[in-house]
């Protein structure tokens, strides 16, 4: 077992009432080897200082080792149940000082790799100013659309 955790708001206040099924997918050199879900996450509202930091629990099939290639996939979509929109946009927050959405993979120290600009995964957090993506989240239960992919290379233990 493993997580992530994950900063989501809105990108504005006419989307107040939208709530968000959240899926996040690990790979290792290509092959997928964790996923997990959480239904029904309300979006908050806009600004950083109304995001929620929502935890993923990902069920792992697999382990990482210095050395492989790891991506994370971040999927959202307008909640199949609870939301009281029609359409709506999120945003996600991460790499910031305060906006540290990051993954735990599986294996060694089991320590969290950081979403970070340029779409890479890092073992420590940025330090700069939080960044975000907005994204539509489209109709009510309809297809997950990937908010993004973040790629690394799993680096030595501590």
């Amino acid at each position: 077992m493993g997580a992530s955790q994950v900063w989501l708001g809105l990108k504005n206040s006419d989307d107040v009432g939208i709530r968000f099924d959240v899926k996040a997918e690990v790979f290792k050199n290509g092959s997928r080897i964790g996923s997990g879900e959480r239904n029904s996450v309300p979006g908050g509202g806009s600004g950083f200082d109304r995001a929620w930091l929502n935890v993923i629990p990902l069920t792992y099939s697999g382990t990482v080792a210095e050395g492989d290639s790891v991506s994370f996939v971040l999927s959202v979509r307008n909640a199949c149940a609870g939301s009281t929109k029609n359409s709506g946009a999120a945003r996600f927050w991460y790499e910031g000082k305060t906006a540290t959405t990051q993954v735990t993979l599986p294996g060694g120290a089991a320590v969290p790799y950081f979403l970070q600009s340029s779409l890479s995964l890092a073992p420590t957090p940025a330090t700069a100013t939080n960044l975000f993506l907005d994204f539509v989240a489209g109709a009510k239960c309809g297809e997950y659309k990937a908010v993004g992919t973040w790629t690394g290379t799993v680096a030595a233990g501590p």
